[in-house]
């Protein structure tokens, strides 16, 4: 068997292995950012999700405490 072989024998069975695995989304699906203003939500989002607990436990009645 030629080492060309044995690559596409190789790349052939990881292909088929990923097609019916239910948690790997396809591949055209990996990264795709529908717009700008989607891009701009999710990473407002993101940044809120790290903000946020800082925030509301400076809000805490025990903050003052510290």
């Amino acid at each position: 068997m030629t080492v060309q072989r044995r690559a596409d024998l190789h790349r052939h069975v990881h292909q088929r292995g990923l097609q019916n695995d239910a948690l790997v989304p396809p591949v055209s699906n990996l990264l795709h950012a529908g717009s700008r203003r989607w891009f701009l939500q999710a990473g407002l989002a993101g940044a809120g999700g790290l903000v946020l607990p800082r925030v509301l436990e400076g809000q805490s009645p025990g903050a003052g405490a510290a």
